[in-house]
């Protein structure tokens, strides 16, 4: 395809892009995971801190986004929901940047298509995962500038960029961390005189993350204290989520789903889950046989971002083998389709190279695709929607049946309880969790009567928080509790199992009477 006739893809590629983001918008509501990121940034835009006034295992810039970006522009659901969007464009137009620099036409627009479908493809409002993509492309941007000029310039805004992923996501940060010196290094090893100024290069990337990273460490240590920090962002990850979380690697081409849609997304997933490492490993190998060959250099620029792609995709599907779901491949996924279209190149025959390329890539696409559509239908055909009219919800549509109860019960405790008293949104049982309806609080303005708004199992399953929280209902005049149902939510991990700790169950039986009910919702006065 020639320069002139590829050039005129791009503006229509960037058209579809923008539609195709911003089309069901307005759809579904995340009680929990969406409501962990904006309720939390409510809390910060309150002065609180994040591990000390409120508990959380994430990273704190998605909070500290969220309250800068509701101060600016309103606090409201729908305004997250936008900001998530252009943040995933960015994200998109970066991946084509990189995409156009590994690969000659269409080839180069592929991976920023794929990313478009599977970064649109599930509900990822409300969450840092966005963010700290877009960011980790930022700074692989910043990164194959510093080898394609020599600048270092480009080095240190690598490093400031990596630091800026750690706020974000300190997990992701550290993997890009770990990759892009492993690159540097790796590509600077030869003895010749030039490589060996380049390699003294590296303080240059190092010192750029150091510049936000340490200052930004160290103000958060003293703040909240390094073990408590210690708990939050390593032991819980590592240790309490991997048991109450975890859920197990899909057996190819298997299903249990009842319906006939679940099956094929079951059975198209349990593909894809594994299409990741596959990926990294053939671009493995052909970097070895690279790296043995005199004919082509492993330091040439697109060898590179090969190389550096596949190290920190490899690392971010860490996220996968605990939490075996779509959600987690997709921040793997988004490294791995950089590299699809490379892993049929050394087949010779033209067509048959198109034709297998374009066929995984097909594949690829499926399961998201499945996703959005599913998302549109309900938005835009389902004759059982439901627009909520709610507080900080206006314009999200969601079942009727459910979005009905859910609107007079935030109606009833914006027009029945103070805004000045604090509240407790907890489930039926609390000796069994899996997750609670965070996004009460954030929907109805209401404030959070106890530091965990968001109910962990292992956390708040466990005797010393239970005490803990009575306690705070105490001191904090908490006469309002609003309970969920949490009965529908097994897993098969520790989060489906009775901690038989029951003193907040009973606290909340000895000095709590329901007054009202929205379906599954009761909502409880202090006796």
């Amino acid at each position: 395809m020639q320069k002139k006739q590829f050039s005129k893809i791009i503006p229509l590629f960037i058209l579809f892009a923008i539609i195709y983001v911003f089309l069901g918008t307005s759809g579904g509501l995340n009680i929990y995971d969406e409501a962990v990121g904006l309720f939390g940034g409510e809390r910060v835009a309150g002065g609180d801190l994040p591990y000390l006034d409120f508990w959380t295992m994430y990273a704190p810039g998605f909070y500290y986004l969220v309250a800068l970006v509701g101060d600016i522009f309103g606090n409201n659901i729908m305004v997250f929901r936008i900001m998530t969007n252009l943040i995933v464009l960015v994200g998109i137009f970066s991946i084509l940047n990189i995409g156009r620099q590994l690969y000659k036409n269409l080839y180069g627009i592929l991976p920023a298509f794929l990313a478009l479908i599977w970064l649109s493809g599930y509900f990822l409002y409300g969450k840092a995962i966005p963010v700290a993509l877009v960011l980790c492309f930022v700074s692989i941007l910043f990164f194959i500038g510093y080898f394609k000029t020599g600048c270092s310039r480009s080095l240190i805004f690598a490093g400031l960029t990596t630091a800026i992923v750690m706020f974000f996501r300190h997990d992701f940060g550290a993997y890009l961390f770990i990759a892009q010196s492993i690159v540097f290094l790796t590509a600077s090893s030869s003895s010749d005189s030039d490589n060996k100024a380049h390699r003294k290069d590296i303080i240059k990337y190092w010192a750029g993350t150091a510049a936000i990273a340490l200052p930004l460490g160290i103000y958060f240590v003293s703040a909240v204290g390094y073990d408590n920090l210690y708990m939050h962002l390593i032991e819980m990850p590592t240790n309490i989520f991997a048991e109450y979380r975890s859920l197990p690697f899909p057996i190819p081409l298997m299903s249990e789903a009842a319906s006939m849609g679940g099956q094929i997304k079951e059975i198209l997933f349990s593909i894809v889950f594994y299409l990741p490492p596959i990926i990294f490993l053939i671009t493995l190998n052909k970097l070895f046989r690279i790296g043995q060959s005199e004919n082509e250099s492993i330091r040439s620029i697109p060898n590179i971002i090969q190389m550096l792609i596949m190290i920190c995709g490899t690392l971010m599907y860490s996220q996968a083998l605990v939490r075996s779901d779509a959600e987690h491949v997709l921040p793997s996924m988004m490294f791995a389709i950089l590299l699809l279209p490379g892993i049929f190149e050394n087949i010779k025959i033209n067509k048959l190279r198109i034709v297998l390329t374009l066929s995984l890539s097909l594949f690829v696409m499926l399961l998201p695709s499945l996703n959005k559509a599913q998302t549109l239908s309900k938005v835009y055909l389902s004759s059982n929607s439901y627009e909520l009219t709610a507080g900080k919800s206006f314009g999200i549509i969601v079942d009727k049946e459910w979005g009905k109860n859910f609107d007079a019960m935030i109606h009833f405790i914006q027009s029945e309880i103070p805004e000045a008293d604090k509240i407790y949104v907890g489930n039926y049982s609390h000796d069994r969790i899996l997750l609670n309806d965070i996004m009460i609080y954030y929907i109805s303005c209401m404030v959070s009567g106890t530091k965990y708004h968001e109910l962990h199992p292992g956390v708040s399953t466990t005797e010393t928080v239970q005490k803990e929280m009575i306690e705070e209902f105490k001191n904090n005049s908490v006469e309002y509790i609003v309970l969920c149902d949490n009965s529908e939510f097994l897993e098969p991990n520790k989060s489906s199992i009775s901690s038989e700790v029951y003193l907040l169950d009973e606290f909340i039986s000895e000095n709590y009477s329901e007054i009202k009910s929205f379906g599954s919702y009761k909502i409880l006065r202090l006796d």
